[in-house]
């Protein structure tokens, strides 16, 4: 076996000796004979190799020769396993369980298979039997394994109480970021944030691990500090167009538009196979109002099969800038129409669009119904309200009233504004909470007037 070690490791490009030997044997080019231990090389490498089919042919092929050698019947189950054959690879363990009592791999394949069956209770049983016979040297690696065992079925408090009795001076940088990554997974991002801070004091290069703790960041809405995270990944391997979108997409929300856009294009160009970046570097140019060219980029998103809604709705934008107000209906029409969800932000400025149109009355019905589904935001309600208070109409009514009720023209305002609003939740089968609205739509009403 050690021969065969040192032939595989120090030959990592070249097919090792005893697999070429293997293959004659195979190809009928020679007659070979191949102890136990042989085969257990062969089937290793080719596991290694991630060549599962050869793996288990020559596990078939050892079977053979040594029908009932309790090391390959292991290997066959743990195959098993590996392609989804659960209960057939249980009765194989059980079938070998009087030769491998002492086998710590044995008990960790039985507990894998038990916790991928939900038997969570009758699996750490066996983890157990597992830390019970490791050496003592092996102890520590099989508490991490296991531990990712169980937060894989995602019994994530469970992985932790295996790795909680790794001692901390044990602890490697991989083992670190997987307790962090379990500790995410059970929402505690601070926790997890130390562990990752702890595996970067050790190894402060790990690309990886700053952009897992730049995610963590994103989560607790640590903002800044994300991108900081997200900066040094980026510092150490440029090359990984996840980190550099993740700056970019933080940079545009901090209205850092020019640098934001340095980063879309450096992307584009990386990656000239696929056409995602477009529509963002459109946005890019909008919000630096050079609409020319964010007009270019959305065409050509669209021209790459990105018909998204936050195209049209960049497109619907420039036309209305340009005070071309009826293309610009159409392409909100078109975000619309491609949005199931109905977007309060769309809608809204498609009201916006139809005002300038002068159609009044659909107008209004897109402002509420952009309050009515956004849940009654303050920036969609200001909107409705103004709309109502800019019309002569409305206000010489309120001021006629006013004169004629010995009433102020704010209450008549808020009663009007209530009610027409109610009449839009009646339409869309939504609860009215009168008490808490109109608190709203008074607030709304003072800002505007002041």
């Amino acid at each position: 076996m050690e021969d065969f070690n040192r032939d595989f490791f120090g030959n990592k490009d070249k097919m090792p000796s005893l697999i070429r030997k293997y293959q004659n044997f195979l190809s009928g080019k020679g007659t070979y004979f191949f102890d136990v231990f042989e085969f257990v090389d062969i089937i290793s490498y080719y596991i290694e190799e991630l060549n599962f089919d050869e793996a288990d042919k020559a596990i078939d092929t050892a079977l053979s020769v040594y029908p009932n050698e309790s090391e390959f019947i292991f290997l066959k189950a743990n195959l098993l396993f590996r392609n989804g054959h659960s209960r057939q690879a249980m009765k194989m363990l059980e079938s070998i369980a009087g030769f491998q009592a002492g086998n710590p791999e044995y008990y960790f394949l039985k507990a894998n298979i038990l916790a991928s069956q939900n038997k969570i209770d009758e699996a750490i049983k066996e983890y157990r039997k597992v830390i019970a016979v490791a050496d003592a040297e092996d102890k520590n690696m099989y508490r991490h394994l296991i531990g990712n065992s169980l937060a894989i079925v995602k019994k994530y408090k469970e992985a932790l109480e295996f790795f909680n009795e790794i001692p901390a001076k044990d602890l490697d940088e991989e083992m670190l970021e997987d307790i962090a990554s379990t500790y995410e997974s059970l929402g505690r991002y601070d926790v997890a944030i130390k562990y990752y801070r702890e595996s970067l004091r050790r190894d402060p290069l790990s690309d990886f691990t700053w952009l897992s703790m730049g995610e963590a960041y994103l989560k607790i809405n640590e903002e800044e500090k994300a991108l900081d995270a997200f900066m040094n990944a980026y510092a150490i391997d440029d090359s990984m167009p996840e980190t550099e979108a993740s700056i970019a997409d933080l940079l545009f929300k901090q209205d850092r538009f020019e640098e934001a856009l340095l980063y879309y294009l450096d992307l584009r160009k990386k990656n000239e196979k696929t056409n995602i970046y477009e529509a963002l570097i459109g946005d890019c140019y909008l919000q630096l109002k050079k609409f020319d060219l964010a007009e270019n980029f959305y065409n050509k998103a669209l021209a790459g099969g990105h018909a998204s809604p936050e195209v049209f709705h960049g497109l619907a934008i420039i036309a209305y800038e340009r005070k071309e107000f009826e293309k610009s209906l159409q392409f909100i029409n078109s975000a619309l129409l491609s949005d199931n969800s109905e977007d309060p932000v769309y809608v809204n400025f498609k009201a916006h669009v139809l005002n300038m149109l002068e159609q009044d009355n659909d107008a209004l019905e897109y402002f509420a119904k952009a309050v009515v589904i956004s849940g009654v935001e303050e920036e969609f309600l200001s909107d409705f309200v103004d709309f109502i208070l800019s019309n002569n109409k409305v206000s010489e009514l309120m001021k006629g009233l006013a004169q004629s009720m010995s009433d102020t023209e704010e209450s008549l305002f808020l009663n009007f504004i209530s009610d027409r609003l109610k009449l839009y939740f009646i339409v869309h089968g939504k609860d009215y909470d009168e008490i808490r609205i109109k608190e709203k739509i008074e607030s709304v009403l003072k800002k505007l007037n002041q």
